[in-house]
Formats: structure tokens, C-alpha cells, sequence
């Protein structure tokens, strides 16, 4: 049954990369995440799932009044004093289906000129036009999404030196993370890195045997790393399942394989893979 609450009872949230318009609470341990694409689905899954230990508790959906909108409700998942990492995971972040326009399209020239003016071809500069699948292609081509499986989308709390949307090599991911945890200011940083590294191949172990994983390409998900500086622990949770759309029937993925068009693959073994090692060579710091 949906719960019905009115509009003064919550404020917009700020998360770790802006969306305003998205997040809300009522700023007593409740978070609620405007309801798009699969996500209220995908929360309804995992609860009968091995991946449910690795997400925000889920309560359900709720509407609010006046704006007539749906949300699910969700544990507020960040620390008290949030420090907080999003990694967006896959070697793939956008939907096959997103991409199926062949159509030339100005505005996204305009976008990719604007990540980098050395991205488009000369036939492009002429044409002043991409087609979508190459702007979404050259945009994961600037991040490490295309080399390592993952990028670092967002972070609050840690000051770091380099623009993220072009963070790209293993060295600079390290000095990501290394920013990162230093702003915890741990006792015993270490430690608490071995320990999040032992969640993450919990978290591996639990996606090998995960039906839902399985069955779903997890296009857009992230894994937010969440700490306060009165914390001797990094906690993980898996987030983002708007995109998380079920495979077509008959269509099996590896998660680890290279993607074409047609094979539904996501690279997102592979990201977690790369994440762990990133947070190993940390470790050793």
C-alpha cells in the first residue's frame, strides 16, 4: 500500500553529485528517491535476494501530496557527518536502447566539445553534429569507465585535485581514494581499508550467486562508500537501479565480457574487479 505523506514533512537532500529535484527527507533517518525507469521494481526484487545485505533498507513507495509524485522510501544510508564516495560501475553506463538513434544531433556535439574539444574528428568538427551513441561512447571513453569498469561520479567531504570527469588512470584513482579517506582521519586507516576490501568481495561472492543479477543488465548503478570522521569503518552499499532493466529473454551476460551492440554485456564485474585492486594497492600506501 502506498503511504500518502503531505509536502511539509520533508526537504530536498543533497547527494554526493547534486540532484535536488530527486532526493528528499524528512531528516529523521528516512530518505525518499523520486520513483523512475525500474528502481521501485528492482528494490521489490532484491528483497527476496542475495544482494538485499548490500542495499538501503527499502520500505516501500510513498507519495506526496501535493505534488502528486511517487518516491521510495529508503534508509538514509550516509553517515552522520557524511563523507561520501559514488562509484558509477560497468564499463557501459547507458541503456542499449538509449543509443539507437543514428540521427546527428548538434546539442551533443556541443556537450562533447565542452568535456573536451579534442574529442570530436574532424568530420565532426565540419558537421558540428554526433549521433548519441558516440557522444555517450566518447564520455566513458574520457573517464576510467572505459579502461578500469568504473569512475568516481561524485564525492562530499574530501577535497581532490583532479577534475573527476576525467580521472581516467589507475594512479589518479588511487589519489581519489587516498583524498577520500584521508578526510576520514581514521586511526587506523589500514586497517580500515582491508576491512572494506573484505566487504567488497563479500559483495562479489553475493552477485555470483544473485538471481537478480543474473537476470538484469545493472546499467547506472553505483557503489556509494559512506564514513564519518567518528568512524573506524567504510561502509558500501550498492544504489542506482533505474536502469537496471531485466535481460531479454533467452540472453545470458558474463558481466565481464567486452560490449557490442545486441549482447546486453555491462562490464560490471570487471569495474568491481578494478575497484578492489585500486583499494588493495591503497592499502599498501
Amino acid at each position: 500500500m502506498t503511504q500518502v505523506l503531505p509536502a511539509s514533512s520533508v526537504v530536498p537532500l543533497n547527494v554526493a553529485h547534486g540532484h535536488t529535484d530527486t532526493f528528499l527527507t524528512d531528516n529523521r533517518g528516512a530518505v525518499f528517491k523520486l520513483n523512475v525507469g525500474c528502481e521501485k521494481e528492482a528494490y521489490e526484487r532484491i528483497q527476496k535476494d542475495t544482494l538485499r545485505q548490500h542495499t538501503a533498507e527499502y520500505f516501500g513507495e510513498v507519495t506526496i501530496k501535493e505534488e502528486g509524485r511517487s518516491y521510495i522510501q529508503l534508509a538514509d544510508i550516509r553517515a552522520r557527518v557524511p563523507i561520501l564516495m559514488d562509484c558509477k560501475m560497468g564499463t557501459r553506463t547507458f541503456l542499449e536502447e538509449e543509443c539507437s538513434s543514428t540521427k546527428p544531433r548538434p546539442d551533443l556535439y556541443k556537450k562533447m566539445v565542452t568535456l573536451s574539444p579534442d574529442l570530436p574528428t574532424a568530420d565532426e568538427n565540419a558537421a558540428e553534429a554526433v549521433t548519441k551513441l558516440r557522444y555517450m561512447l566518447a564520455r566513458e571513453e574520457l573517464s576510467s569507465t572505459s579502461v578500469l569498469g568504473f569512475r568516481v561520479d561524485g564525492i562530499v567531504g574530501a577535497t581532490v585535485k583532479h577534475k573527476l570527469s576525467t580521472v581516467r588512470e589507475k594512479s589518479e584513482i588511487c589519489d581519489v581514494f587516498l583524498a577520500f579517506v584521508a578526510a576520514l582521519q581514521l586511526k587506523e586507516p589500514k586497517t580500515a581499508i582491508r576491512a572494506l576490501i573484505t566487504r567488497l568481495k563479500k559483495l562479489e561472492a553475493s552477485l555470483l550467486e544473485s538471481s537478480f543479477f543474473a537476470t538484469h543488465e545493472m546499467i547506472g548503478t553505483s557503489l556509494l562508500f559512506s564514513a564519518d570522521k567518528s568512524s573506524s569503518d567504510i561502509d558500501v552499499f550498492l544504489i542506482d537501479f533505474a536502469k537496471c532493466v531485466p535481460l531479454p529473454e533467452g540472453v545470458q551476460t558474463t558481466h565481464n565480457a567486452p560490449w557490442e551492440k545486441g549482447n546486453h554485456e555491462d562490464g560490471w564485474l570487471t569495474g568491481l574487479t578494478n575497484l578492489i585492486s585500486v583499494w588493495e594497492t591503497v592499502a599498501e600506501m
